[in-house]
Parts: C-alpha cells; sequence; structure tokens
C-alpha cells in the first residue's frame, strides 16, 4: 500500500512538474519575442542606415564624377572658342574665310565643330542622372546647340561667298539671328551654374562675331559692285573694238579693219576677204569675258548675205589683248 500510495504522490509530482514548465514557458515566450524583435529591428535599421549611407556615397561620388565631366568639357569648350576668335581676329577680307589652309580659319572652324560634337554626345550621356548640377547640365546642352546652329549658319555663309553666290547683306539675317539665340542661351547658362561648375566665360569676341562678318560681307559686297562697274566699263571698251572692226568690215575697208588688230594679227590678215561677194546684215555680241587683265574673250555672232539674197550666221570667238594701253583684237575665228 505505501508502494502505492508513493505512485500516486511521484504522479502527482510530475503533473505539476509539466504544468510548471507550461507556465513558465509562457511567461518567459514575451520576452523571447520581445528579444527577437529588438534584435530584427535593429538589423534593419542598420541594413537601412548601411543602404542609405551607401547610396549617400555613391550619389555624392557620381554627382562629383558628373561634375567634373561638366568642367572638363566646358574647358574644351573655351579653349576651342579662343582659336576659334583667335583665328577670326586675324581676318580683314572675307575671302580669306574660306581659304582652307593649316591654321587658316577654315580649319580652325571645322575643328570648333568636331568638338562641340563630342561635348554634345557627353552631356547627354549624363543628363539622365539626379545631382546638383542637372540644371547646369541642360542649360549646357542647348547652349551647345545653339552655338553649333551659329556655325553653321557661319559656314553657310562662307559658302555662298566662296561660290560668288552672295549678293545681299540681308542674306546674313538669319546668322545674326543665331548669334542672338546662342548669346541667350549662354546667359540663361551663366545663371543657372551661379559659378559653381563653371569657372571660366567665354571671350565676348564669339557673341560680336556676327557684327564683324557683316561688316566683312559690306566691304566684299561694296568691292564686288566696285569692281561689276569695272568691269562693265571694260567690257564695253572691248565691245567697242569689236563693233568697230565689224563695222569696217561691213563697209569693206581693210585698211580700217587693220588698224584694230595686233601686230601678229596683221601678218596674218587678209585684205582680199573684204572682197567677198557677201554682205555683212548684223553683228550681235553673245558674251564677253574678261580673261585677266590683259586679256578678254568675246564671242559674237555674225550674219551675212548672199547676192542671191540668202542669209547665213556664223558664230566668231574674238581673242583681244591689251597692247601699250590699247585693245586690240589678236585673232577671230569661227567656233560652234
Amino acid at each position: 500500500m505505501e508502494d502505492s500510495e508513493m505512485g500516486d504522490l511521484s504522479h502527482e509530482d510530475s503533473e505539476i512538474t509539466e504544468e510548471e514548465v507550461e507556465r513558465i514557458q509562457k511567461a518567459n515566450n514575451p520576452r523571447v519575442m520581445g528579444v527577437m524583435l529588438t534584435i530584427f529591428v535593429a538589423v534593419m535599421v542598420i541594413m537601412i542606415g548601411g543602404l542609405a549611407s551607401y547610396y549617400y556615397y555613391t550619389t555624392q561620388k557620381q554627382g562629383s564624377t558628373h561634375e567634373q565631366t561638366i568642367r572638363d568639357n566646358w574647358g574644351e569648350v573655351a579653349l576651342a572658342t579662343a582659336n576659334l576668335t583667335n583665328a577670326f581676329n586675324k581676318i580683314d577680307d572675307l575671302t580669306l574665310l574660306f581659304v582652307d589652309t593649316k591654321g587658316g580659319f577654315q580649319e580652325t572652324l571645322n575643328d570648333t565643330n568636331r568638338t562641340l560634337k563630342d561635348i554634345s554626345y557627353d552631356l547627354r550621356s549624363i543628363s539622365g542622372y539626379a545631382f546638383s548640377g542637372n540644371v547646369v547640365i541642360s542649360k549646357m546642352e542647348v547652349f551647345v546647340e545653339k552655338y553649333s546652329d551659329y556655325l553653321r549658319e557661319l559656314q553657310s555663309i562662307i559658302d555662298r561667298a566662296e561660290g560668288g553666290l552672295l549678293e545681299d547683306i540681308n542674306e546674313l539675317d538669319t546668322l545674326n539671328e543665331a548669334s542672338d539665340g546662342m548669346n541667350e542661351a549662354y546667359d540663361k547658362l551663366i545663371i543657372a551654374d551661379k559659378g559653381k561648375i563653371i569657372d571660366s566665360v567665354l571671350p565676348s569676341e564669339l557673341f560680336n562675331m556676327d557684327r564683324g562678318v557683316n561688316e566683312l560681307t559690306q566691304k566684299y559686297l561694296d568691292d564686288k559692285n566696285k569692281k561689276g562697274e569695272e568691269e562693265d566699263k571694260l567690257k564695253a571698251v572691248i565691245n567697242d573694238v569689236a563693233n568697230k572692226f565689224m563695222q569696217a568690215y561691213a563697209n569693206k575697208d581693210a585698211d580700217s579693219m587693220k588698224s584694230y588688230l595686233t601686230d601678229e594679227a596683221k601678218a596674218e590678215f587678209n585684205p582680199g576677204i573684204v572682197e567677198e561677194a557677201v554682205e555683212v546684215k548684223s553683228f550681235k555680241i553673245l558674251d564677253t569675258r574678261i580673261i585677266s587683265e590683259t586679256k578678254a574673250e568675246l564671242d559674237a555672232q555674225l550674219t551675212k548675205e548672199t547676192p542671191t539674197a540668202e542669209t547665213f550666221t556664223e558664230k566668231k570667238r574674238f581673242i583681244i589683248l591689251k597692247k601699250d594701253s590699247q585693245w586690240l583684237i589678236d585673232s577671230w575665228r569661227n567656233f560652234s
């Protein structure tokens, strides 16, 4: 019986112990959960802080790199512009703008265009990133574009002048407008930067270059008009020689014809030409070309009539030379 009682007592102790354990576990669970939650939060805070620090560091480093890219590109703009304006300052005649020689303005203009093209590409490659200089990039992109537009218009003027197609000063209106657009874009860029990234200003000669081109063009047009007037007067003298020669031919006056010939032409002249049984009905000058200061060519159409009233035409090309301040016919031959 004692053994039985002892067994029951042990069983009760066992049940009490399990209940106690369960109670203790329940009492301790909130503490464990609290500790785990605290650890989890701490880990998350550390991770977020680390990521934030990494992002901040990366962004700052990236922003610093992009700002340096802007500075480097602007330095290239400034250098190319200095070379361009220095080359332009040496120009005193519009025709010198299209002389393509080593170190000449045309070569410098081409180099500047290539530099702006490369810079435009570099700026586009970083324009999508968010950093403090992003506004400056957008303004610089606009300026580089306007700068390129201006140089494109300048090249167009140079090409027309080289081809002899520049006729009026008003043809520079588009260039002047492009210059204004470039100037405005530059002002907006400087205002947006506030002296933080761009550390050098462009020479004022760049923004006054259109005025210089206008002055050179006006001088070019004035000289061209003056030259045209002088050439017209010279052509009138040459045409007069040919007309008088043909009038003598129509009058069948061989001696008078010879008076308009060079010594070499006189030696080959056949006086019998005036004995031809034809009459000169008309003589029309088609074109007169000044070849040099002492040589000209003249194309004309000569209409003759036979004794049977039949007419036919001949095309004559005169070579007229200046001999001792006098223009004389050196040859007059048929041409087709």
